[in-house]
């Protein structure tokens, strides 16, 4: 039987909320250490940003044809920037 790894969904969208809105990774963080699939899906685009806002992140996932994948604007409005 596998075992669950550790995890927090609400310390997650934190973390990424803090990443969006203060344009900074923070330290020792990639995407892989995000349990959900969606959660490692943004961080990587985030890591791909020169200067993180909702904006480019919106347009990377885009044009990569994985904003619907990971919940779409609303979810990224309403879950990752207001950090809820």
């Amino acid at each position: 039987m596998d075992k669950l790894p550790p995890q927090s969904i609400d310390l997650e969208v934190l973390v990424l909320s803090y990443w969006i809105n203060n344009g900074e990774k923070p330290q020792c963080l990639s995407p892989k250490d995000f349990y959900l699939e969606k959660h490692q899906t943004i961080a990587t685009h985030l890591v791909g940003l020169k200067t993180p806002d909702l904006i480019l992140l919106k347009n990377s996932l885009e044009k990569a044809d994985e904003l619907e994948s990971v919940g779409g604007v609303t979810y990224l409005a309403e879950g990752i920037v207001t950090g809820k």
